[in-house]
């Protein structure tokens, strides 16, 4: 029984529910409060022109259950039955009954206030509102937090498993010095009486080691022709997660037999252990960084590929070591793979020279269109100029060893290697002898001379001396020049005309 005052006497009133006081119920769920209110007039009440209302307050909505005046103060149960939907946010809400002395109901009014006669626990089922990323990937040692947070009512529960087994009973599960075994799937869970909710996270660990990449590219790569250099650009990256230092890097590269090395930029120190394989020392690499060096390649100087098309691939690969808490090493490979740089080398020399190292004769060579004219040309002394078999459109090379000598060049049709003695008889010699002559070390190759030169002295990679240094030959844009030792260079043919 609730008493409340009066203007000039009192009245006993009473609000009650019926059944239960305590109400549970999901969200957006239709529930009913039932109850009564009484109001019971004393002799001494005086307020003729009293008009009062009865409010049922719930979910800051205010219902108005009754507006009456004096003559309804009969002391009898005034029973009601309201229905109410719950709100989409969980949580727990009272019910409240409350007297306003007005001269009429209100409509949509909202209020939370009055005599609290029950509660209505309305249920949320957890949902995670924020988790860590679905994958981490991390390096042995690391320290990781894993987070996971859930709404709902009443406050879920959040637990961790790994492996379907508990391992943590909070929002953070806090990883330190992770080892191998940390890796695995890590599922948090969220739970109330309402439900639960649960996501999964995948903590990938790997050895903390460096990690090494390399990448390959090149420029201009098409149309090579025998002698032609290519330059390949080498970016060695080491990967940011790796944490540790690549000490000792090595680059290794493997050229084919008809390849070699010119030069590389920036100078390192390289060295050649085996034939055809070269170690550039490219030293200490820090996470996250990387370096560059640029590797140019000449393509078959010694001319022992026959005529047609070919395809170089360099089989690469990096060592790099790692430094141990006890300060040893462990050495690492690192990007075993072929550079497949796959371009097309092909023979068309139309224009080079070939300057005997033992005796003062050199031959010089453009091809021309016709087959009546020589292509290549003959001298002892850089001035008289003897034209070779019109059949013969370039000279590759000659074999000499004391009195021996024998001069290599290939046919106008392109179908055969000719070989020749005096320079005046010449015939064709099958592919495995040219291979096995322009492999010998008493082969001395002619030099090439591209159309791209643009110097009017000789350049210094179509420069050829004598054993003795007493004379050189050097092909510029103009044509072939001639120094006698350390003299001046003279020119001794133009490409028009030797």
């Amino acid at each position: 029984m609730v008493t409340t005052p009066s203007f000039t006497g009192t009245c006993d009133k009473e609000f009650a529910l019926t059944g239960t006081t305590f109400l549970q119920a999901q969200r957006g769920e239709l529930i009913t409060i039932k109850g009564y209110y009484k109001y019971c007039l004393t002799p001494s009440f005086y307020c003729p022109s009293c008009v009062r209302q009865v409010y049922l307050n719930l979910f800051n909505k205010s219902i108005c259950l009754a507006s009456f005046g004096k003559a309804q103060l009969d002391c009898q149960e005034k029973h009601f039955s309201q229905p109410f939907t719950t709100p989409n946010s969980g949580g727990t809400y009272e019910i409240k009954m409350e007297e306003i002395l007005d001269f009429s109901c209100v409509l949509s009014r909202k209020s939370n206030t009055g005599l609290s006669l029950g509660t209505v626990l309305v249920k949320e089922p957890p949902t995670i509102i924020n988790v860590s990323s679905f994958l981490f990937e991390v390096v042995t040692g690391d320290s990781l937090t894993l987070q996971c947070s859930a709404r709902g009512y009443p406050s879920p529960a959040v637990r961790w498993y790994k492996d379907n087994k508990l391992v943590h009973n909070d929002t953070s599960l806090e990883l330190s010095s992770i080892k191998q075994s940390d890796a695995g799937l890590y599922a948090c869970n969220a739970s109330n009486v309402a439900g639960s909710d649960s996501r999964v996270v995948e903590v990938l660990v790997r050895a903390r080691r460096p990690t090494v990449h390399q990448t390959v590219s090149t420029y201009d790569a098409n149309n090579l022709f025998q002698n032609d250099s290519v330059t390949f650009t080498v970016i060695l990256s080491h990967d940011l997660w790796s944490r540790d230092t690549a000490f000792n890097t090595i680059l290794v590269w493997t050229l084919p037999y008809y390849a070699s090395m010119l030069n590389h930029v920036p100078l390192t120190n390289v060295s050649s252990p085996y034939p055809g394989e070269y170690n550039f020392k490219i030293g200490e690499i820090q996470p996250g960084s990387s370096k560059q060096i640029n590797i140019t390649v000449q393509i078959d100087p010694k001319r022992v590929l026959s005529v047609g098309k070919y395809f170089l691939s360099v089989p690469s690969f990096i060592l790099y070591e790692q430094r141990m808490a006890s300060n040893a090493a462990k050495l690492f490979v690192g990007s075993i793979e072929s550079v497949t740089l796959n371009f097309t080398v092909r023979e068309d020399a139309q224009r080079g020279f070939l300057l005997n190292p033992l005796f003062d004769e050199v031959y010089l060579c453009q091809e021309k269109k016709s087959d009546l004219k020589p292509s290549c040309y003959f001298s002892n002394d850089g001035v008289q100029w003897i034209g070779l078999d019109p059949r013969v459109k370039m000279i590759f090379g000659m074999t000499v060893r004391g009195s021996y000598k024998r001069i290599f060049g290939l046919g106008t049709d392109s179908r055969c290697h000719a070989v020749s003695r005096d320079g005046v008889t010449w015939s064709c010699i099958l592919p495995e002898k040219w291979k096995r002559e322009s492999s010998s070390r008493d082969f001395v190759p002619a030099i090439s001379v591209p159309e791209r030169l643009k110097s009017d002295l000789p350049e210094s990679n179509y420069i050829a001396t004598k054993n003795d240094g007493t004379v050189s030959y050097g092909a510029s844009a103009k044509g072939l020049h001639m120094k006698i030792r350390s003299g001046v260079w003279n020119l001794v043919a133009s490409w028009e005309c030797p």
